[in-house]
């Protein structure tokens, strides 16, 4: 059974474009073109939520520790 699979395998190695797809023609298929990615802008315009919290925009704290009993605290003024 062993015998049949290793020469099943080496059939398909050794057969040129078993593998490959290919059109008509022989040519290998074309990449699709990836849409562009987003900005930031975009990405605030589309969602202005997302960086606002109560009509005040969001700042990450500039300066955050973690205390050992796992509270934690911003170290500064964002």
């Amino acid at each position: 059974m062993r015998l049949l699979m290793i020469a099943a395998v080496s059939v398909f190695a050794l057969t040129p474009g078993a593998f490959a797809q290919t059109d008509e023609q022989g040519s290998p298929p074309q990449a699709a073109a990836q849409p562009a990615m987003p900005t930031q802008d975009d990405i605030v315009r589309q969602h202005p939520y997302w960086f606002t919290e109560n009509g005040i925009p969001y700042r990450p704290c500039p300066c955050s520790v973690v205390f050992p009993n796992g509270r934690h605290a911003c170290l500064g003024l964002p």
